[in-house]
This record gives structure tokens, C-alpha cells and sequence, in this order.
């Protein structure tokens, strides 16, 4: 019986040393679990050596370890993408803010700013204004009361411009505000009813004409021969400014809606201009008892549209030629150039423009007095093509008034 009591004594013994020796060794094993998970809390490293640690616990750390390594990736990871969302709002053609369900601004860009001044009265930095301002009343019922749809989309007019204001309400009732500038879409939808009014106006006459025309030669079998031929002469001068019409349209509209279709090339300015003198405008100048002066080079090498570039001369020639008046002296001056651009003048002595109608001269079918162009057989689109042509070489173009009398074109041509 002693014996059995001093056995289960010693076994008591042992079990509790080995639990001490457990308790131990499992304490500090944690120590080390903890002492590692305070230096990534603090460095969000965690150390190279951690001692003490068991088999078990150091497993236990290994996949602690793996799952906080993954954990700052993708962080890291959500972070860059943030940054590029926060970059694509920073320079971003649109205005956009964030704000939280309780209206505290979270995000604003530059573009949202500057448009929300524009829009209101007053200028402000405090983008919550804009909720105490009338324009944006529609918004603010929305975002209280956004019922079952989450977008709300008006448009403002104010001050002179035009913006489409969009309003998304999202599921923790936060919500996002947009503004998008549409003034210059608002001014194309003008322009084009305006051009397409103008256009309608210009093929309405010599259309009328042609019909009067060809009704006249139907019904009168027996006319005159001479007079026969004076119809059909006029007939064909209305369609040979029909077709320039058209042309010219087609010319414009590929220009602004298509540029992509113009093929680009070396192209000779200086050989261009003399074949358009001594050639296709020959006969032109001789009528107009005009006389033309080229102060370039041979050399002068734009990579650009040969039609474009064309259009350019031709039209400058023409108007020249139809309004300057008889006798007058053309003056075609390349007089600077640069590493980018050349420079040139297009000049005449004639009877110029009067001041009131020079900075309009580029519009399309823009007259300076009623009924001047259809006399002269225009079709008020010279101008505009040879600015768009101008401009799809990267130049601009302006025209003044000469001390001397005329008018003169100051513009230039991108070399490359």
C-alpha cells in the first residue's frame, strides 16, 4: 500500500513538473508570438529572430507572418490603385467631388472648383456652398430623396456657359457630384444649324436659277439661238458654282470631322505658289490686270496635305483676285521661319476691308455687305477653308489692314 501512495506521488510529481515545464515554455513562446506582433504594429516589420518559440507557435507565427505579408501587399496594392483613381479625378476634363451622407466634403478636383465658380455668383473654395445655391436645388431633393433610381442628371445654364450636372446617390447614401463643361458642344450644335441654315441659303439660289433656267429652254422650243446660248451659259455658271459649293463643303467637313483621311507629305511651298501663278490662275490675273510677287525661297518644305496646303493659296488668290479690285499688286512674303514654323505674308493694294467687318472676314459665309459675294460668284467659304487648313497644320491666321491700303495675311505653317 506504501508503495502504491509513493508511486502516485512521484507520478504527481512529474505530471506537475511536466505541466510547469509546459506553462513555461508555451509562456514564452507567446512572449516571442507577442514581442514579434509589437515590432510590426510598430515597424510593420516583424524582427529576424524571434527566440523561444515552440514548434507548434512557430507555425502559428509563419502563417501570422504570411498573412500580414499579404495583408500590406494588398494594401499596397489597393493603394497605387487609389492613387491612379485619385490622378485620373485630379486631371480629369470633368468636375468631380465626393461627399459623405451627412454633405462633409471627402474629395474635390480642380476642374470641380473651377467649374462651380463659373456657375455660381459668387466666387468660392467652400464646396459646400453649392447646396445653398438655387442651381443646384434639383440635386439636393434628389440626393434627399433619390427613390428608386441612384443617378440624377440636369443641365445648368449660367454666366454664359453650359454644364451637365450628374448625381449619384450609392448604397451608404455617400454620394458623388459631377460637372461636365458642355458650353463648346452647345456652341457645335448652334454652329452646325447655323451652317446647315447658311448652306440651305447658299444651294437655294443657284438652284432657283438653274430651274428658271432650264424651265425657260423647255417651254420656249422656238427661242432664239443667241438667247438659247446666253441660257445655257448662265446655266452653266450657276452649276459651276453649285459644284464649288459642294466642293467646298465637303472640303470643310473633312477637315473638322476627319482629319485623319489627309495624307501627309513633302510638299514645296515655293513650287506650289508658281504653279498656281503661271498656271491655274494665269488667266485670272491677266483679267484682273493684277500683278503677283513671290519673296521665297526654293526651298521652303512643309510635311503636311498638298490639297490643304493648296486650298490655303488658292483661296487667299481668289479673294485677291474677286474683291481687291483691278490692277492691284499681290505680295507673297515668306519673311521669317523658325525651327517650328514659317512665317508668311499674304498681301494686296487694293480696297481692303473696312475695320468693323476684319475680325468676322473668317467666318463662314460671312459677308461684309449683302448680296457681295454672290455678285462676284463666291461662296463665302474661301476664307474659312484656308483658316482650317491653316489650322490643321498646327498655324493660326490673323488679317490686318495695310498703312498703304489692302489687306494683308499674317499666318503660319508648322514645317513638320
Amino acid at each position: 500500500m506504501y508503495f502504491y501512495i509513493v508511486l502516485l506521488s512521484v507520478a504527481l510529481v512529474l505530471a506537475l513538473g511536466l505541466l510547469c515545464f509546459i506553462y513555461y515554455n508555451l509562456r514564452q513562446s507567446l512572449k516571442g508570438l507577442k514581442y514579434s506582433l509589437m515590432c510590426y504594429q510598430r515597424d510593420k516589420r516583424f524582427p529576424n529572430h524571434v527566440p523561444f518559440l515552440n514548434k507548434e507557435v512557430a507555425e502559428i507565427h509563419n502563417m501570422i507572418k504570411a498573412i500580414c505579408s499579404q495583408l500590406e501587399q494588398n494594401h499596397q496594392d489597393i493603394q497605387m490603385e487609389q492613387d491612379k483613381l485619385l490622378q485620373h479625378f485630379q486631371y480629369s476634363a470633368e468636375g468631380i467631388a465626393f461627399f459623405s451622407a451627412t454633405f462633409e466634403n471627402l474629395y474635390t478636383n480642380s476642374h470641380f472648383i473651377q467649374f462651380l465658380n463659373v456657375i455660381l455668383s459668387q466666387p468660392t473654395f467652400d464646396v459646400s456652398s453649392l447646396f445653398q445655391s438655387s442651381l443646384f436645388e434639383n440635386a439636393v431633393k434628389f440626393i434627399k430623396d433619390p427613390q428608386q433610381q441612384n443617378i440624377f442628371t440636369y443641365q445648368i445654364d449660367s454666366n454664359g456657359g453650359h454644364f451637365m450636372v450628374q448625381t449619384i446617390v450609392f448604397e451608404d447614401k455617400s454620394f458623388e457630384i459631377t460637372i461636365r463643361d458642355i458650353s463648346e458642344a452647345e456652341r457645335n450644335n448652334l454652329d452646325r444649324a447655323k451652317m446647315t441654315n447658311n448652306i440651305a441659303h447658299e444651294l437655294r439660289t443657284p438652284v432657283a436659277s438653274l430651274q428658271g433656267y432650264f424651265e425657260t429652254l423647255t417651254e420656249h422650243e422656238n427661242m432664239d439661238p443667241q438667247k438659247r446660248n446666253e441660257f445655257i451659259q448662265r446655266a452653266y455658271k450657276q452649276l459651276t458654282r453649285l459644284s464649288d459649293i459642294i466642293q467646298n463643303i465637303t472640303l470643310l467637313s473633312k477637315t473638322n470631322d476627319a482629319p485623319q483621311q489627309f495624307t501627309l507629305e513633302p510638299v514645296n511651298i515655293y513650287d506650289l505658289l508658281h504653279e498656281l501663278i503661271n498656271i491655274e490662275s494665269k488667266d485670272a490675273i491677266a483679267k484682273n490686270e493684277s500683278k503677283v510677287i513671290v519673296l521665297m525661297a526654293k526651298d521652303v518644305v512643309v510635311q503636311g496635305n498638298h490639297t490643304l496646303l493648296h486650298s490655303i493659296f488658292w483661296n487667299l488668290m481668289s479673294n485677291a483676285l474677286k474683291y481687291a479690285g483691278k490692277g492691284t499688286t499681290i505680295t507673297i512674303n515668306n519673311y521669317l521661319d523658325d525651327a517650328d514654323y514659317y512665317y508668311f505674308s499674304f498681301a494686296d493694294n487694293g480696297k481692303g476691308v473696312e475695320e468693323q467687318y476684319v475680325n468676322s472676314i473668317f467666318e463662314r459665309f460671312y459677308r461684309a455687305s449683302e448680296g457681295r459675294t454672290r455678285d462676284q460668284g463666291g461662296s463665302g467659304l474661301g476664307l474659312p477653308i484656308a483658316k482650317d487648313a491653316i489650322t490643321f497644320h498646327h498655324g493660326n491666321i490673323v488679317a490686318k489692314h495695310r498703312a498703304e491700303g489692302g489687306l494683308e495675311f499674317l499666318f503660319t505653317i508648322q514645317k513638320k
